[in-house]
């Protein structure tokens, strides 16, 4: 699947996707070769034994049902996986049912590699492909099944092979480069000599570690924090059925301005079966021999339907319904062997005005309202003080109304004006699309700007012109935010919206359209009150804004804080987006239009470092020289701090018998921010010890200090960030006080 990782979000938004994967993942910077491992697993699943019936029922589909999906027929039942992936792809979600009567398959190939690769040769010429493979994996009889962290659970996987991934392969999954695919990159269903090929096998579905999104053969692999072993399911329809393409052409006669025609029928696997296509456009897809269907959904404002055409090959059929603008279609294999196609082109043109009386000029106007329905006023003046009012109220958004046809005009330059409805929670845009045409089908020059055009008429000559508005809703946002334990007067937030092409956060800072906000809870230490996020003191600062997809993210500094929840309530627009992450303390939501969403941050101050007690006596033990921290124990704790648009997570800490502190620190993507992994940060340590008290069983206070930079080059801000961390661990009575420093 195609899905682009911003910082520490993933935002998978695929074109009509239903949910977004958000999981804090991170490609690790550096390990030694084997300590991440991948899991791979191969299932082929049986066919139905009733005739006429689905045989890939037994399959899920992965999280997005669209034509991205590389199957022959749709898929069983809809994923038993969340927006957040969590959890991440393995056993106990790909082994419950349907799936469960899927077998194993032993020997199967599964090839890594730096990306996508476009389509496999013919006849896979459907099957996607990584490119810069790596030496092909075959699954084995079993393997044992390894948890989170790569430790066995005493339980085996059959069918499966588990892969050390190489340095070089850790990097690529640092930068979001490693992928798999099912097969090799010219066998992408197995060899036929090894008993695969698509003469026994056709492809299911491919799921791997937090991406199950689109339901094509290469996925990417990622690990989520603190993970390094993750698994990769790969399914299978055994035997397949023959196949062949089915092929929607869209022609519109005259010309066009690139408008879009909708479609509805099952060669689709989006929801609701719907496409779309532009003049000289085509859907092409494989599928299954049987039946099939489209239709034209009502051409768009200023066009007509026209026709439809088709060929087929031989042992194929087809039934064409123009009044229903559908075709009834039988896919059937050719008795010479050859690949069925069915090929169908839906031709429309664009809608003309009545012819006009002789030496005379005729004018019609037509309007359409795209977001929101309305009443133009549209007055048409000329020569000879010659006016004209029209009154045009869409009913529908999307579908167009006519004015008065204006005929027996005198040839000469005419001028279109029309006034804007009220705008009420929006706006409507001020510089509407004319687009006129003659009764020959070639477009009418115009000349203008703003709500107001002039044309020329010719005797003889009819003018139709479709005028489109387009209004623009406006919605709230309001974040919150309560502390609980503690107070802050300064929780920042970064709000930005997803960026409309690339279905993505865009990239802090620089993004347009980028809010910061801050939230004051001074004087609320128990959190009884919800604290409004302010911009420069204005919280309306994003009250009454353009209608967005948001993405947000804060909270208050200083690593005793910890995010409780995150919770959106109000006029949520549930088509679109929506996810909260306690984890990383954000969100992404979207607003109905004109309505108002509020996003509330609970936040809770961990107990700071408490009074050392007074101890009890205890007689002095037979010295251990050098053995201080024997049975000293550091709660792990994790420590993130901001640089640019990095953040470093103190990870790990241990504490050896001589009361040295290990920390393992690295540098991950920020939130919201540009991917970068930990191999672009300089970081630097020191600790320092001191001991708490007089006692030879009284605290020890480690103090890390954490410089970190990112370095030249990595397109990040050049800002060193130094802070640092405290621990207080407890010295053990055997020990003699002198060694505690």
């Amino acid at each position: 699947m195609r899905q682009v990782l911003v910082g520490g979000l993933v935002a998978a938004l695929a074109a009509t996707t239903v949910g977004l994967t958000v999981p804090a993942v991170f490609g690790p910077a550096s390990a030694a070769t084997g300590d991440y491992k991948v899991t791979l697993v191969a299932r082929q699943c049986p066919p139905d034994s009733d005739p006429g019936k689905n045989n890939y029922k037994y399959i899920r589909a992965n999280r997005a049902r669209n034509n991205i999906q590389e199957t022959l027929k749709n898929l069983g039942p809809d994923t038993n996986y969340n927006s957040s992936m969590n959890p991440a792809v393995g056993p106990a979600n790909e082994d419950a049912a349907p799936q469960n009567v899927c077998k194993p398959i032993t020997d199967w190939p599964l090839t890594l590699g730096k990306g996508i690769d476009g389509k496999a040769p013919a006849p896979l010429n459907y099957l996607s492909k990584v490119k810069s493979p790596y030496p092909t994996d075959r699954t084995q009889a079993s393997a044992a099944e390894l948890d989170a962290q790569g430790k066995p659970t005493g339980r085996t996987i059959p069918g499966a092979v588990t892969v050390d991934l190489t340095d070089q392969q850790v990097t690529d999954a640092a930068q979001q480069k490693l992928w798999l695919m099912g097969g090799t990159p010219n066998d992408p269903l197995g060899e036929a000599s090894k008993g695969f090929g698509p003469d026994n096998y056709a492809f299911g579905a491919l799921r791997c570690a937090v991406d199950a999104l689109n339901g094509d053969n290469v996925e990417y692999i990622a690990f989520r924090n603190g993970a390094t072993h993750v698994f990769c399911y790969a399914l299978y329809v055994t035997p397949p059925e023959p196949n062949g393409d089915i092929i929607i052409r869209k022609k519109v006669a005259g010309q066009t301005s690139g408008e879009s025609y909708g479609f509805t029928g099952n060669i689709s696997f989006y929801p609701g079966g719907t496409f779309s296509l532009k003049d000289g456009e085509a859907f092409q897809e494989r599928r299954s021999v049987g039946q099939w269907y489209v239709s034209e959904d009502k051409p768009p404002p200023g066009f007509d339907f026209k026709d439809i055409t088709c060929s087929v090959t031989e042992g194929s059929s087809v039934t064409i319904d123009k009044s229903r603008r559908r075709v009834d279609m039988t896919l059937a294999s050719q008795p010479n062997g050859d690949k069925p196609i069915i090929d169908c082109t839906y031709i429309n043109e664009h809608e003309v005005p009545p012819e006009p009386a002789p030496k005379k000029g005729l004018i019609q106007i037509r309007k359409v309202s795209l977001n929101k329905v309305g009443t133009f006023p549209v007055t048409t003046s000329g020569p000879g003080r010659y006016t004209h009012k029209d009154k045009l109220t869409t009913e529908e958004v999307g579908v167009d109304v006519g004015g008065d046809v204006q005929s027996d005009l005198t040839p000469g330059t005419y001028r279109i004006e029309e006034e804007l409805p009220d705008s009420a929670n929006g706006v409507w845009g001020k510089a509407p699309k004319f687009d006129c045409i003659d009764q020959d089908h070639k477009r009418v020059k115009t000349d203008g700007s703003g709500l107001t055009r002039t044309i020329d008429l010719d005797a003889g000559e009819g003018v139709l012109c479709l005028v489109t508005n387009r209004f623009t809703w406006n919605s709230s946002l309001i974040v919150r935010a309560r502390t609980i334990g503690g107070t802050s007067d300064d929780i920042p937030y970064k709000l930005n919206a997803v960026d409309s092409s690339s279905g993505q956060c865009a990239p802090w800072p620089s993004s347009p359209g980028v809010y910061r906000k801050t939230a004051d809870t001074s004087g609320d230490p128990e959190g009884k009150d919800w604290h409004p996020a302010k911009r420069n003191s204005d919280e309306d600062a994003t009250r009454d804004v353009e209608n967005r997809t948001w993405c947000m993210q804060g909270g208050p500094s200083g690593s005793t804080w910890t995010t409780k929840s995150v919770e959106c309530s109000g006029d949520i627009d549930y088509d679109a987006p929506f996810v909260t992450f306690p984890d990383e303390s954000a969100a992404i939501v979207r607003p109905k239009n004109g309505g108002t969403v509020t996003c509330d941050f609970v936040y809770e101050k961990g107990a700071g470092p408490t009074p050392t007690p007074t101890p009890t006596p205890t007689p002095t033990p037979t010295p251990t020289p050098g053995d201080a921290c024997a049975s000293v124990k550091a709660k792990p704790d994790t420590v993130k701090v901001k640089v640019g648009q990095m953040t470093v997570l103190v990870k790990k800490i241990t504490v050896d018998p001589k009361c040295n502190e290990t920390v393992t620190v690295e540098c991950l993507p920020a939130a919201l921010g540009k991917g970068k992994s930990s191999q672009f940060c300089d970081i630097k340590t020191s600790q320092k010890r001191v001991k708490v008290g007089p006692k030879c069983n009284d605290r020890v206070r480690i103090t890390t200090t954490i410089v970190a930079r990112p370095k030249a080059g990595q397109g990040e801000v050049r800002k060193t960030t130094r802070f640092t961390r405290t621990w207080f661990v407890k010295g053990t009575p055997d020990v003699p006080c002198t060694a505690n420093g």
